[in-house]
């Protein structure tokens, strides 16, 4: 299985007014795979590194009243608010001062047919803090997302 950067598909009316999309998928998918399961796993599948990136991204913002990420977590959900859902499409996302964000989790196929899993993030900034964060942010995003959906597929087929 690899994870590769995809033009994104979601529709764009997900988040209407995103300044930022960005889509990586993994292919071949399972056969079945439960998203909902998959969503669970993405959260739970950080490497230790980014866990405490995101300690650390939680005692910066706080002082702000942004929200913190043991704020929104809850065990045995997705790491982030389920927005909605379908067979083939999870809506995961939170609005907060600074940005709005969903994170799309969609079965598919790639252009030769195999089964995919696609997770497209969409962002909408709000003021120059949430294009500060946004700018920062990118980075690590483009290394963090491949990362935890490989790990959370190794996790499903161990």
């Amino acid at each position: 299985m690899r994870v590769i950067e995809v033009k994104p598909t979601a529709p764009a009316s997900i988040l209407p007014g995103a300044q930022f999309a960005d889509a990586w998928q993994l292919s071949p998918a399972p056969a079945q795979l439960d998203l909902n399961q998959l969503a669970i796993r993405i959260g739970g599948a950080s490497p230790g590194w980014v866990t405490k990136l995101l300690k650390l991204r939680d005692m910066i913002v706080k002082p702000f009243g942004l929200t913190t990420a043991e704020a929104v977590q809850r065990p045995g959900q997705p790491f982030f608010p389920m927005i909605s859902s379908d067979e083939d499409r999870i809506v995961l996302g939170l609005n907060d001062r600074h940005l709005d964000f969903r994170l799309v989790i969609e079965k598919g196929l790639t252009q030769d047919g195999q089964p995919s899993t696609t997770t497209t993030t969409f962002v909408r900034t709000h003021n120059l803090g949430g294009r500060l964060y946004l700018f920062v942010v990118k980075p690590f995003h483009r290394i963090i997302v491949p990362a935890m959906m490989r790990r959370a597929i190794a996790s499903r087929v161990q």
